[in-house]
């Protein structure tokens, strides 16, 4: 089992719009209440926070991003995903998309789970949609997956994720 990985802050993470996050690995426990699965967030650091995937303790999936670094945002999907049995170790993949300009000035989220290692992903619940439009900040967080600071890491296995501008890059 493994905790977080990380790596160095490059311009490929350095997005500032549209934003698609995917993780896919295994569990020992999703008892936990809160975790981070993957992103450039650091809560230590003051001023280090740009966008991060997240589970609720009722398992809706979030996106949580800053505008400026310090103040957080947060759209959850408006259903709880079924997590696989503790102590199985199945696999499961949690993706969010957040589309910084939607259309008509608001701004949406759209959550999704695969059951195949990402081979597939299926909608969870409704498309959440705000009013107004968002931007991300480009903080020099490094991009890290199976957690970040301040938060519980994911103990598990970590078979694949990633973050993707809106042009998929």
């Amino acid at each position: 089992l493994v905790g977080a990985a990380s790596t160095s802050d490059a311009a490929k993470f350095d997005i500032v719009g549209d934003v698609d996050l995917a993780w896919v690995g295994a569990r020992d426990n999703w008892a936990v209440a809160t975790s981070g699965y993957i992103g450039k967030w650091d809560t230590i650091f003051g001023g280090l926070r740009s966008y991060v995937l997240e589970t609720t303790a009722n398992r809706e999936i979030s996106i949580r991003w800053s505008v400026d670094g310090t103040a957080e945002l947060v759209m959850t999907s408006t259903v709880g995903f079924v997590a696989p049995a503790n102590g199985t170790m199945a696999p499961i993949g949690l993706r969010a998309f957040l589309d910084v300009d939607a259309g008509g000035a608001n701004r949406a989220a759209t959550f999704s789970t695969s059951m195949d290692q990402g081979a597939s992903w299926q909608q969870l619940g409704d498309v959440v949609t705000t009013a107004g439009v968002t931007s991300i900040f480009n903080s020099t967080a490094p991009p890290t997956i199976g957690g970040h600071s301040g938060i519980i890491p994911v103990t598990g296995y970590h078979y694949q994720g990633w973050i993707r501008d809106s042009a998929g890059a």
